[in-house]
């Protein structure tokens, strides 16, 4: 059994096939994305003290592979957990799952800091543990025009955070897709 200090707790997200909140991971990114899909309500964002943070609006840069870089605000309360996607792709109704095997998403370049401290590495940690799907939606979700049928990705949900400002950062870089993300939020957490 491990047992972690305050310290140590804050930079330790859920193990990654966990049950974290009454949810698995899985039900979580299923939640997560269909509130994305819907429109990112931030009055919906979440539930049973889990937070989803939002994806920032990130803007791509001139660089070979294309990355986009972007900055969230996040304000949370002192005990809400957050879940936050790593890497996915969200398929249609006609997109065939077996066309996006687990190594497009388990043999990505990642790095998660938070507060500068690495929580996840691609390099010292199994990705397959943080993988979930293809996971279906009961019915399509609408999104714009189109319709999302299933999810598979990475995502994490991590601990709640002490009172303070905190920082987490992602990188990530998906050879099969020829694209890095480049993300930050900036967490306040208060009392009340």
């Amino acid at each position: 059994m491990l047992c972690l200090g305050p310290v140590a707790e804050a930079y330790a997200q859920m193990p990654g096939q966990s049950h974290a909140f009454g949810n698995s991971l899985e039900e979580w990114m299923l939640k997560y994305w269909a509130w994305i899909f819907a429109g990112a309500d931030p009055d919906t964002n979440g539930e049973k003290n889990v937070v989803f943070l939002p994806l920032p609006a990130g803007e791509q840069t001139d660089d070979d592979p294309p990355t986009f870089v972007g900055e969230a605000e996040v304000s949370l309360s002192v005990g809400d957990a957050f879940a936050v996607p790593l890497w996915f792709y969200g398929g249609f109704p006609e997109d065939d799952p077996d066309l996006f095997p687990d190594e497009l998403f388990v043999d990505v370049v990642l790095e998660l800091t938070l507060d500068g401290e690495v929580i996840l590495d691609s390099e010292v940690d199994d990705l397959s543990e943080y993988l979930i799907g293809p996971a279906y939606y009961d019915e399509p979700v609408p999104f714009g025009s189109v319709e999302i049928a299933w999810i598979k990705g990475l995502g994490i949900v991590h601990h709640p955070l002490p009172p303070g400002e905190h920082t987490l950062h992602l990188f990530v870089y998906g050879e099969g897709f020829d694209t890095a993300f480049d993300n930050t939020w900036y967490i306040t957490v208060s009392p009340h």
